[in-house]
């Protein structure tokens, strides 16, 4: 179990005798995307794009206070390598995160609480005429599983629809050999691919909101775009620990997605997405030209495919 905990500014005692209190929240995991919002050369302290935590609710209610309302920083305690000094964790008050609790989550008693940075969480219309589209999908795994069982199992012309088109982009495992519009250096199966369909939509309405260019309303056509915009490097997926490292040597053994994670966002990570519940995390950073160009190239080849 990895906990945070946030120390009283003076290590000395009141005129009663007492020490200051030290307020602990259960770390769940967090993402990380720094190139995104922190200018800073040398990031000593860890600003979290996202972050899950847990406790009895009066000490949760109380750490966040000191944690994101105040914005005092918090350690971490029982991280693997215990010589080290602690990593600390920050929310800046000037970055403006945004706090969501559930209660009785988990057992009676105990809360939930979802700490982020809403101007990259949250789908929104840009203001102006901005040069650059910076944004993450943070995608639920309860929300996938929500959509797969009301919205795309149950339709089989959808799952057909789906099928079709990955096998006319050369990416359907149980046809080897053809076109590879796209270039993408993996097969996938039917399940996997079934299963991009709640997660493609996801991120299609972030980039919906990011560009002029119209947006086609059929889900074999936001799978391509999502696999495409993970090709062309408009978008990105979480670093694992090993693939930071492995622009040095080979692509780490079993990572078919290595192609997918971006060197320069090599501060993007995601730790204990499994226990956040997290299906999926996917960071965009680019031009808002090479965004429409790019849209506009995919819906061209998605006409030429479909004719």
């Amino acid at each position: 179990m990895l906990n945070l905990y946030i120390e009283p500014k003076s290590k000395e005692t009141d005129r009663k005798g007492r020490k200051g209190r030290i307020f602990r929240a259960e770390l769940i995991g967090y993402v990380t995307c720094p190139e995104l919002y922190d200018e800073r050369e040398e990031r000593a302290s860890v600003r979290p794009l996202h972050l899950t935590l847990a406790g009895p609710d009066s000490e949760l209610s109380v750490f966040l206070a000191n944690f994101v309302s105040l914005g005092h920083p918090a350690k971490l305690e029982g991280q693997p390598n215990s010589w080290d000094d602690p990593t600390i964790f920050e929310c800046l008050k000037t970055l403006k995160y945004k706090v969501e609790i559930q209660k009785n989550c988990g057992r009676p008693g105990t809360s939930c609480a979802r700490v982020y940075l809403p101007q990259f969480s949250e789908p929104k219309q840009p203001i102006g005429e901005e040069s650059e589209v910076k944004f993450t999908c943070v995608i639920p795994t309860w929300w996938v599983d929500e959509r797969m069982k009301a919205e795309v199992l149950p339709n089989p012309t959808l799952c057909q629809a789906v099928i079709t088109h990955a096998a006319r982009l050369g990416i359907l495992a149980e046809q080897p050999g053809g076109d590879n519009p796209l270039g993408l250096p993996l097969k996938l199966g039917r399940d996997e691919l079934l299963r991009l369909v709640p997660v493609a939509y996801y991120f299609a309405r972030f980039l919906d909101l990011n560009t002029g260019v119209p947006f086609l309303r059929e889900p074999a056509y936001f799978v391509q775009v999502y696999l495409a915009a993970l090709k062309a490097g408009i978008a990105s997926l979480p670093h694992t620990e090993y693939s930071r490292y492995a622009y040095h040597r080979d692509r780490p053994a079993g990572d078919d997605w290595f192609f997918a994670r971006r060197r320069d966002l090599l501060g993007f990570v995601t730790v204990v997405a499994q226990a956040m519940g997290l299906e999926q995390a996917i960071a965009v950073s680019c031009e808002a030209a090479r965004l429409g160009e790019f849209l506009t190239q995919q819906i061209s080849l998605y006409y030429q495919l479909t004719g």
